[in-house]
């Protein structure tokens, strides 16, 4: 019974035509407003990005939204989005949508 519902847990990111994005507290999710736990250990929260991070693979939970590739900035070491032409991340840092 515990096996099923762990294994439940993990496919909740998939499914569908596209990713899902993770939720809040999990590396690509956004940072929870409590202040001591904002993010799931080991994650870590980029206060200026609002997010939450995995610090040894921080594409970890990064979908872009479904319409763009995760990829590392190799001065900060955080994550960020390459959008599919006609796709921007201005609203969302993490996600890409069509222009509004």
């Amino acid at each position: 019974m515990f096996l099923f519902l762990g294994a439940a847990a993990l496919a909740c990111y998939s499914g569908g035509e596209r990713e899902k994005e993770p939720p809040p507290g999990y590396p690509g999710g956004l940072c929870r407003s409590e202040p001591m736990t904002p993010c799931e250990e080991p994650a870590l929260c980029d206060l200026e990005g609002g997010y939450c991070y995995d610090p040894d693979d921080p594409c970890t939970g990064v979908f872009c939204g479904g319409f763009g590739e995760c990829f590392i900035d190799q001065s900060s070491l955080l994550p960020q989005c390459r959008c599919d032409p006609g796709y921007f991340n201005e609203r969302y840092f993490l996600i890409c949508e069509p222009p509004s």
